[in-house]
């Protein structure tokens, strides 16, 4: 069985390797239709009686129609019908690894997540070898090159020389189309099956891996090491990424503190896609542990403990609190520890199954628990944040120092977890009083009148003043049912689903659409938003803003890493963008410790204005779907000494 599984490996290192050996034979071909087809254009420009080329303005409008001719050549027929043949690869490598993977579970767990995969690397492997990759990587080059030579006059067989070098190689190194297109297909084919290893891995929660591929004479170093290692347990990986293997000590490059090679940002988790960085022909393969030799799994493995047959303490106190009729386990712990998290660790370990039960069942009724504290958060939050755009900082103020003292960061019982709600509901309602009270002047412009803003911003504010509740509701369902052409029960619905989005289940409604919960009624809703964005007018107005806060350097590495790749990004779940860059740049700038805001130039082919149905119309929303898909074009720091915020500008694909 060991014997058979290990072949199973050893096949998908031979397809990617036969794949790529394949593709660089239809490089090397193209590349010297290239550079015969380069050499032939050249010979078209004016050149003086000692040989070099004319400056000229003649020259110059040549130079035009080489790029061009430039741009077909390299994607000519040959070349095309070779990275159309590389794509069908992708669909022998995961039938291969499906095999091996049989032998791990008997059904593929999610199996659409690996179609998916697989779709986007062939669009991003397509992509970089045949369209804007190429051209960037490849022929931008190569007709910099040109300008150069004809601007400073260079000699014309000086510049042959310097073309045959760049395309066709040295003899040492090779051709600039096959050093660019090479290093891709081998990182992609080799990311690709990394990413369906990983999602295996995460699938079926695998301990023990093996480091396997085959070794060519610029094997790195970090590689070497690990492939004489082989076995590799899941909690040596910090080690490992920090270049200790076994004794030995990886040279670490000072930019990445990572061992030579290894792609920038590659951590814990990313390492089983990236490996050992470009150009790496290795796996990370999840194995079953029983593949693992003995000697080595017993380093690793912690003594049996005996079943308890009694509650601990901390359990019986828990039993008394919470009771166990309660429903099922609904969703993850936020913001710290409670009394229930606290003795759910504690007895961890037993293997006796009603305990283990039990612990579910507490879970769900922790959750439920906690549930109206984060409600009432989320209502302080927004509420803060009106006030501070109203002037009221002393209420932001209080908002905020609220919100502060009244985190679980510590175990917390039934009674604590009520008062602290008592506590936010309180300064909701205190804050709002306030906020009334305060007459509230229409902005002046420097004549002195009234400044106007977006029509469907004043007339959504008036509706908000002016009018009860159901009448904005019935307003609204009635305006959608007309403009959208549907029954009067979908535009209800859509009118639901927007406030509940732009309202208190923000959060829960993300949640839903990536799977971290399952709630009927939620997911109703979420389904009516997506129909809703589907059937409205698309954005097409402008550039949008989205904020984000409480990411981590880590992230920014992996926006880095996506854009590298051409690796489109996902916001998991709907996204909400805005027209107006300070609304996004102070949401990004709320918490945490980086702050990124994303920028998207154009329009939104998968988002719609809600401006006129949002809780918060000065947001000035664009909302777009689950399904939106963007491509990052540039990241930077508008300010060089602050390297806490970010700005992504993206593309919609």
């Amino acid at each position: 069985m060991a014997k058979n599984t290990q072949s199973q490996i050893d096949k998908v290192t031979e397809l990617k390797d036969q794949a790529s050996a394949k593709f660089d034979k239809a490089v090397t071909a193209s590349e010297k239709k290239i550079f015969d087809e380069a050499v032939t254009l050249i010979s078209e420009l004016e050149k003086t009686t000692d040989g070099k080329i004319k400056p000229s303005v003649a020259n110059l409008k040549r130079l035009a129609q080489i790029r061009t001719k430039l741009a077909k050549v390299a994607n000519n027929k040959d070349y095309l019908q070779a990275v159309k043949e590389l794509a069908g690869e992708f669909d022998r490598i995961y039938q291969a690894q499906a095999q091996y993977f049989a032998s791990l579970t008997r059904e593929m767990h999610h199996e659409s997540k690996y179609a998916t995969m697989k779709q986007l690397a062939v669009e991003n492997t397509v992509g970089g070898l045949a369209g804007a990759g190429l051209q960037s990587n490849v022929t931008d080059k190569l007709n910099d090159m040109l300008l150069r030579a004809v601007t400073s006059g260079a000699k014309y067989a000086d510049l042959v020389e310097e073309m045959r070098t760049y395309l066709r190689g040295d003899g040492e190194h090779p051709g600039a189309l096959t050093r660019y297109a090479s290093t891709y297909t081998v990182t992609a084919l080799g990311q690709y099956a990394g990413q369906n290893n990983k999602l295996l891995t995460d699938d079926l929660g695998c301990e023990w891996f093996e480091y396997t591929g085959s070794e060519i004479e610029t094997t790195r170093e970090f590689c070497e090491h690990l492939c004489k290692k082989r076995w590799i347990h899941k909690s040596e990986i910090p080690e490992i990424l920090k270049g200790h293997i076994e004794g030995h000590n990886c040279k670490i490059y000072a930019k990445t503190k990572l061992p030579y090679g290894l792609i920038e940002g590659t951590n814990a988790e990313n390492f089983q896609v990236n490996v050992g960085g470009w150009n790496c022909r290795h796996q990370l393969v999840p194995v079953a542990k029983e593949m693992v030799p003995q000697e080595i799994r017993a380093k690793f493995e912690k003594p049996q403990q005996q079943p308890q047959n009694e509650p601990s303490e901390g359990w019986k106190r828990v039993m008394r609190e919470y009771g166990t009729q309660i429903e099922e386990l609904k969703a993850w712990t936020r913001n710290g520890f409670t009394e229930v998290e606290t003795a759910i660790f504690e007895d961890r370990t037993q293997e006796y199954e009603p305990l283990r039960d039990a612990y579910y069942r507490a879970y769900s009724q922790m959750v439920k628990l906690k549930e109206p504290l984060w409600t009432a958060q989320t209502k302080l939050t927004r509420l803060g944040n009106k006030a501070a755009k109203e002037g009221r900082q002393d209420l932001a103020d209080k908002a905020t120092a609220t919100i502060d003292a009244n985190k679980v960061t510590a175990p917390a019982s039934r009674a604590d977890l009520q008062r602290r709600i008592s506590a936010l509901e309180t300064a909701i309602q205190e804050i709002k009083a306030a906020l009334n009270a305060t007459p509230k002047a229409a902005p002046k412009a420097a004549d002195g009148t009234a400044m106007q803003t977006k029509e469907i911003t004043m007339a959504t504010l008036r509706i908000h003043k002016l009018m009860p509740k159901a009448e904005i509701f019935e307003k609204r369902a009635k305006y959608l049912q007309r403009t959208l052409k549907v029954q009067k029960e979908d535009a209800e619905h859509y009118v639901e689903a927007i406030e509940s989005y732009t309202g208190n289940y923000y959060d829960s409604m993300r949640a839903v659409q990536m799977g971290d919960i399952k709630d009927r009624d939620l997911m109703r809703s979420a389904e009516h938003l997506e129909e809703f964005i589907r059937k409205s007018p698309k954005w097409g107005g402008g550039t949008t803003y989205r904020g984000i806060y409480r990411w981590e350097q880590s992230d920014v590495a992996q926006f880095t890493t996506a854009q590298a790749t051409r690796m489109p990004i996902q916001m998991y779940g709907c996204s909400s963008w805005s027209t107006s860059k300070e609304e996004a740049k102070d949401f990004a700038m709320k918490d945490g410790e980086y702050h990124i805001l994303f920028i998207c130039k154009g329009g939104q082919p998968r988002g719609t204005s809600i401006a006129g149905f949002s809780r918060y119309p000065q947001e000035q929303e664009i909302l777009c779907s689950k399904d939106g898909k963007w491509m990052i074009d540039k990241i930077y720091q508008p300010d060089p000494t602050d390297d806490t915020y970010y700005e992504i500008e993206v593309t919609p694909c």
